[in-house]
């Protein structure tokens, strides 16, 4: 996005229909993504209810850092992963989005990669304003 060296607060305030019902983003190895803003409401919600049972391991000194990741994570199941296009099986058969996948896709060492470029996308803030949606739709 390009500026003139000024902050325009209302090109940069968040969408907030993209923050939450997500954008497509293509994957740099093919297909599409449906991704949210990570932190939406809709994902700060699932992240607390997960998190609520290990509250005393995620505070303190000692606070489980493994495990905040791993419910962080889950959370975004849904949330802020939302959808697949274009995406196959080992095998060549199309695959559908669910949250098997998703978990998949997040969580295992061997796809660490596609997990750390949806974390990347959904916290990428300057995708989910306004002017963002606005050059999206060629405006």
């Amino acid at each position: 996005m390009e500026h003139d060296g000024r902050l325009n607060l209302g090109k940069v305030q968040l969408d907030p229909e993209t923050s939450t019902s997500g954008r497509w983003v293509e994957t740099p190895w093919g297909g599409k993504v449906k991704i949210a803003r990570v932190n939406n409401p809709k994902h700060r919600e699932k992240l607390a209810i997960l998190t609520r049972p290990h509250l005393h391991k995620l505070r303190g000194k000692g606070a489980d850092q493994e495990l905040a990741q791993e419910l962080h994570t889950k959370a975004m199941i849904g949330t802020v992963f939302l959808d697949i296009e274009g995406w196959e099986s080992a095998e060549g058969e199309p695959l559908e989005f669910s949250e098997q996948l998703a978990e998949t896709i997040l969580l295992s060492p061997e796809f660490d990669h596609i997990g750390s470029w949806i974390r990347a996308e959904a916290g990428a803030d300057q995708e989910f304003t306004l002017a963002a949606r606005e050059q999206a739709a060629g405006n």
